[in-house]
């Protein structure tokens, strides 16, 4: 039987140069079997713009998002027979503008001596779908989950406080964007914040969403969300929110006696009802936690760009639309390149690119797996996002 040449492997393919080995890149690093569905939190918010912004000659893309004014209906008038009426203002149009920030993950490095033992198990065993699959790919993964975690981040913090400052990992830090959130749509709980078990939280959130309905003239369907820990901790152990679900379920027989804590399963059966029937829309949770090393000590933590005390009121649908631009590296490589072999492939709906290079070190190669991506959370119903700080109060 004839031996494969190991440079003839899929493996080896993977950073290969010929249009058939990023196809092939593109298919393994995309298969749902092999590295699982991506089921991220930031990509329940909003949806991947389809095109690329465009980039100027410094590499930056500009891009503007735009949402339309609600007009309120006005009374009708009466008139004379015949008789005119007044004229209707066009409604306005609100924007922002921004630019695409570019990001890397960590990068998988393959030196020489590990390549070898590689080739070797290849010819040893005739197939390198073992190397891929337990060795090579669960690495992927992780870099794809660091992506995920930049992503979620972002996304949790500009839904939350309107604006984007990035200090996560270990490169540049600086502030990203700020949506145009209008100042009055920033405001705080009642009269006592809602950690205090004695707060009126369903008396607080139904005056500020029916106040804003009223200024926006806006029936359609709205959200509210919060962090899981806050809704666990905070909201169901309110004291309103138990004595209005513990009303609820005496009235309609469902516990002979009320209870001073509340179980989510428990609360869930009653409080569609409550909150129906207090003009409130839908609690969503937010599931976003994320993990960062820290600079000085090296130890991972858990981190969060959503705060617990903060509450959004907004409307259902996208929150936000993930803005992107071609990846700089993929751009120049065919044209600027140096000796470095590479190859890219799209993941993530095309948020991010896998990019695999062969680099000289020293005398002999690397083998190099990272993920690039040049993208960014914008936030697309600014105009009708509120945030309340939940910590603060109008005293």
């Amino acid at each position: 039987m004839a031996k494969i040449d190991f440079k003839t492997s899929t493996y080896a393919r993977l950073w290969g140069g010929r249009p058939s080995d990023r196809t092939l890149l593109q298919t393994i690093v995309n298969a749902e079997k092999l590295v699982g569905t991506n089921e991220a939190w930031y990509l329940t918010q909003g949806s991947v713009n389809p095109s690329f912004t465009p980039v100027d000659e410094h590499g930056l893309a500009t891009f503007t998002v735009m949402e339309r004014e609600i007009g309120v209906a006005d009374m009708p008038n009466l008139r004379a027979p015949l008789g005119d009426t007044n004229a209707v203002e066009g409604l306005g149009v609100k924007s922002y503008s921004a630019t695409i920030p570019d990001f890397t993950t960590n990068k998988i490095v393959e030196k020489a001596m590990a390549r070898k033992q590689k080739e070797d198990l290849f010819n040893q065993l005739g197939t390198d779908a073992d190397i891929i699959k337990e060795q090579w790919l669960p690495k992927v993964v992780n870099l794809r989950q660091s992506m995920n975690f930049g992503m979620n981040w972002m996304t949790g913090k500009l839904m939350s406080t309107g604006k984007i400052i990035y200090n996560g990992g270990h490169g540049v830090f600086a502030p990203i964007h700020k949506a145009d959130i209008p100042a009055e749509n920033f405001v705080t709980a009642g009269a006592t914040v809602w950690t205090d078990t004695t707060a009126k939280i369903v008396t607080d959130m139904q005056r500020i969403e029916s106040d804003f309905r009223d200024k926006w003239g806006f029936d359609g369907g709205m959200q509210w969300q919060m962090t899981r820990k806050f809704f666990i901790n905070v909201f169901i152990k309110n004291e309103e929110v138990l004595k209005l679900v513990n009303d609820y379920r005496v009235l309609n027989d469902l516990v002979a006696a009320t209870f001073t804590s509340i179980n989510k399963d428990v609360f869930d059966s009653s409080w569609e009802a409550v909150r129906a029937a207090y003009g409130l829309s839908p609690i969503v949770l937010v599931e976003e936690k994320e993990y960062s090393k820290d600079n000085k000590t090296g130890e991972m933590k858990a981190i969060n760009g959503w705060d617990d005390n903060i509450v959004v009121l907004r409307p259902v649908g996208d929150a936000v639309t993930f803005m992107r631009k071609q990846v700089l590296d993929e751009t120049y490589a065919p044209f600027l390149s140096n000796s470095v072999e590479r190859t890219f492939a799209p993941i993530a709906n095309g948020l991010g690119t896998v990019m695999n290079t062969v680099v000289p070190s020293g005398m002999y190669n690397e083998w190099h797996t990272q993920i690039l991506f040049s993208a960014v959370p914008a936030l697309v119903e600014f105009t009708k996002h509120v945030i309340v700080d939940t910590s603060k109060t109008t005293a």
